[in-house]
C-alpha cells in the first residue's frame, strides 16, 4: 500500500514541476486556474436539478445533491481520479 502512496506523490511532484516549467516558460505569475465548470442538457436523477460537468476532475455531479454521478476509476495514477474530493463541493 505504501508503494502505492509512493507512486502517488512521485507523480504530484512530477505535475507540479511541470506546471512550474510550464508557467516560467509562459513568464506566468499566478497559478493557472482550472477550467470552470457548465452545465450539461441532463438533469438529476434525484432531484431535476442540472447536471454541471467538472473538467479538474472529468467528472459530472449534481450541485444541489453534492454528489458525483459516477464512482472514480481504479487507476491509482489518474490525474483525474486519484485525487478527486470526495464531494463537489466541500464545506
Amino acid at each position: 500500500m505504501s508503494h502505492d502512496n509512493d507512486d502517488l506523490e512521485d507523480l504530484e511532484a512530477k505535475l507540479i514541476a511541470w506546471l512550474e516549467e510550464l508557467q516560467a516558460e509562459r513568464n506566468v505569475e499566478k497559478p493557472i486556474e482550472p477550467e470552470p465548470d457548465y452545465e450539461l442538457e441532463q438533469v438529476c436523477e434525484r432531484c431535476g436539478s442540472q447536471i454541471m460537468y467538472r473538467p479538474q476532475w472529468d467528472a459530472e455531479y449534481c450541485p444541489t445533491c453534492n454528489r458525483w454521478l459516477r464512482p472514480p476509476c481504479s487507476d491509482s495514477t489518474c490525474i483525474f481520479c486519484a485525487h478527486r474530493p470526495e464531494k463537489p463541493f466541500m464545506t
